[in-house]
C-alpha cells in the first residue's frame, strides 16, 4: 500500500508501487522508482529523490531513509538504511543490509557493499580523489572491517581496496 503525506510531492512520471511511505515535505522527481513490492520503502521528512533514482525494499532488508536526505539522480539503493542528513550523489549504489551513518556523503559513483556500515560524518569520495579527513575513503568502495583486523568497531575505517578486491580484503586505518 502506497502512503504519501499530503505535503509530499511526486512527479507524474515517478513510479511508486508496493509498501511505500513518503514522509512530509518529501519530493520524488521525474523517472524515480520507489519499489516496495518485495519489502518496505520508507522516506522520512524533507527527503529529495532526484531523477531516475531507483530505491527497492527487500523482505529481509527494508529501505529506511531518514530526514533531510538528498538522493541524487541515477542512484540505486536496495534494502539499506540511510540515516538523517545524508547526501547520496549521482550514480552511487548502496546494497542490501548497508547502513549510511548520519551526515555522511557518498560522492559520485560511490559504492557501499552488502551489509557494510558507514559511520556518521564519513565521506566516501569518487575514484581518484584524495581523502580530506581520516574518515574519508579514497576509493569509491567502502566496507566495514572483515574481522581480521584489530580496529575498534567505533573507530573510522579507511578503505584501501581496489575494485578487484573483495570487500573482506579491506583494511582499517592504523
Amino acid at each position: 500500500m502506497v502512503r504519501i503525506h499530503p505535503t509530499a510531492s511526486m512527479a507524474a512520471s515517478a513510479v511508486v508501487s508496493g509498501d511505500v511511505t513518503i514522509g512530509p515535505g518529501a519530493r520524488v522527481l521525474a523517472g524515480a522508482v520507489l519499489d516496495g513490492s518485495r519489502g518496505p520503502v520508507v522516506l522520512g521528512e524533507d527527503v529529495l529523490v532526484m531523477e531516475h533514482a531507483v530505491i527497492r525494499g527487500r523482505a529481509e532488508h527494508p529501505v529506511t531513509v531518514g530526514d533531510a536526505v538528498l538522493i541524487g539522480p541515477h542512484t540505486n539503493i536496495t534494502g539499506a538504511r540511510i540515516e538523517d542528513e545524508v547526501f547520496v550523489a549521482t550514480g552511487a549504489c548502496v546494497f542490501a543490509g548497508a547502513v549510511v551513518g548520519a551526515r555522511s556523503e557518498l560522492r559520485v559513483h560511490a559504492v557501499l557493499h552488502v551489509n557494510s556500515v558507514l559511520l556518521p560524518d564519513t565521506v566516501v569520495r569518487s575514484a581518484g580523489s584524495q581523502p580530506a579527513t581520516p574518515q574519508s575513503c579514497s576509493h569509491p568502495i567502502a566496507t566495514t572491517s572483515c574481522g581480521r583486523c584489530s580496529a575498534d568497531s567505533t573507530s573510522p575505517a579507511r578503505c584501501t581496496a581496489s575494485r578487484a578486491t573483495p570487500p573482506c580484503a579491506t583494511s582499517c586505518a592504523d
